[in-house]
């Protein structure tokens, strides 16, 4: 489409001037709008103050948007670890798991608490991805949690790969 073209285009060119008419795209809409997205990944690739200003604004505005989450994930944006939060507290589902997955990305050691919860959700999907982002976090207050998990199997992949993270700074044998 012509929009993509135009995206492609603000990316290689590097061209924080048009921030603004990428932005307009972030508008609400249909879930999973062609343009929305490629407005999300246009500002990530640019990743210029303009384009961070731009994607925080949207998220703020609609936090429990898939693809206004993954951007604030991927761009690391400081200061909405707190939303991400709280869109995981009331997610269920997909969007509560992409919500484990972008804290992780974000490193944001608060969230250990409720992620921790999170490793005996009914959706297998979450508890991996909780598994997963408590590993990112270096918590090794996690690693009890994660043991148990493990041996349940039930998301024990993430778990293992997360104890083996968190194994070597806990002083515990490498597993």
């Amino acid at each position: 489409s012509l929009t993509h073209l135009a995206f492609s285009g603000v990316m290689l060119l590097r061209a924080d001037a048009e921030v603004p008419r990428v932005a307009a795209h972030l508008k609400p809409g249909e879930p999973f709008d062609f343009d929305r997205g490629l407005a999300v990944h246009t500002l990530v690739a640019l990743g210029t103050p303009a384009a961070r200003e731009a994607l925080r604004r949207a998220f703020e505005a609609e936090p429990a948007d898939l693809e206004l989450l993954w951007g604030v994930g991927m761009l690391g944006l400081p200061g909405q670890a707190a939303r991400v939060v709280e869109v995981f507290k009331k997610a269920s589902g997909r969007l509560k798991r992409d919500a484990a997955l972008v804290l992780g990305l974000l490193e944001e050691k608060s969230a250990g608490p409720v992620l921790t919860a999170a490793l005996s959700d009914p959706t297998p999907a979450v508890a991996e991805a909780a598994a997963w982002a408590l590993g990112r976090l270096g918590d090794a207050s996690a690693v009890p949690a994660l043991a148990g998990r493990a041996l349940e199997d039930a998301a024990g992949d993430a778990s293992l790969v997360s104890l083996g993270t968190l194994a070597e700074p806990a002083g515990l044998p490498p597993i």
